[in-house]
């Protein structure tokens, strides 16, 4: 996750950089309700003052702003909350029409767009795309569990964004029949969207410019949502919100000094790579579910 619109350490929040605006036209998202965004600054002033140093404990902060084990993670950051473009009226009929008729569309790669599954839990239905040889929830998971959060404890923030999951709780939190994707399945995904095998060995970000495809805009339907993650070594943190997706895998990772760790995969509107990183278990991500076609 980047460091745009982090101060120094003992500093306050400051403006999203203008590379973020920009990237976020590009993304086809602009002009933001206005109670959402001052809602976002009223909790974004709760972020606390800057960076503390300390001692290297598991994930961190990264120059390009992903979740990376062992430097410190900053505070402060402003977030702003990025709308979701809609569609243009012909693309919104097509799609109208095809549903009516029991059709999907699909992307040069097969990914199809239109189906939608029920939570039978709570009648939430998720939009479901298919990306290789897994179907995928094209949303966050918004399942409440005993300890799933929202985005500065906001119930907005989690309608808008989905529910924010500690790992242990997140290998659960998935409907029947659903589970949360591997490391494996993330590999598959991105050998999908066409990655180098090279890129996909590596760590960190990774295949640009194939996340553009994860974007609202591209052209798998995934839709990537912007919902920042927790902190709990900053006083439980809301950070990066409206700039970076942190998602779980189910692949646990080698631990560190503080506790066990496990593979996520982040995509930020700062770039078009996909990071790979081990993260803490402690923190809360986001989750997408999968199950085989």
């Amino acid at each position: 996750m980047d460091q745009h619109g982090e101060t120094s350490a003992g500093g306050g929040p400051e403006d999203v950089c203008p590379e973020h605006d920009a990237v976020a036209h590009r993304d086809g998202n602009s002009g933001v309700d206005p109670e959402r965004r001052l809602r976002a600054e009223r909790h974004d002033s709760k972020a606390g003052e800057g960076p503390e140093k300390e001692r290297q404990r598991g994930p961190g902060h990264e120059s390009n702003g992903t979740l990376s084990r062992g430097k410190p993670l900053g505070a402060g950051i402003r977030t702003g909350l990025m709308p979701q473009p809609a569609r243009d009226s012909c693309t919104a009929a097509l799609v109208t029409a095809l549903a009516f008729l029991g059709m999907v569309t699909a992307s040069p790669l097969g990914a199809q767009s239109v189906e939608t599954i029920a939570d039978p839990r709570d009648g939430y239905r998720y939009p479901v795309v298919v990306i290789g040889s897994l179907r995928w929830f094209a949303e966050n998971l918004r399942f409440a569990t005993a300890d799933s959060r929202c985005y500065w404890g906001d119930q907005a923030n989690c309608e808008d964004h989905g529910r924010l999951y500690r790992w242990e709780d997140a290998m659960r939190a998935c409907p029947a029949g659903w589970r949360l994707p591997t490391e494996d399945d993330w590999r598959g995904l991105e050998r999908t969207l066409g990655m180098p095998p090279e890129e996909i060995e590596k760590d960190h970000a990774r295949g640009e410019p194939v996340a553009r495809r994860l974007k609202f805009g591209g052209d798998t339907g995934f839709n990537v949502r912007y919902s920042g993650w927790i902190d709990p070594y900053k006083a439980d943190s809301s950070l990066a919100m409206g700039r970076n997706s942190a998602i779980w895998t189910a692949t646990p990772a080698a631990p560190d000094e503080d506790s066990p760790t496990a593979w996520h995969r982040d995509v930020a509107t700062t770039r078009n790579s996909i990071w790979r990183s081990p993260v803490n278990v402690t923190y809360w991500l986001s989750v997408r579910c999968v199950a085989e076609r």
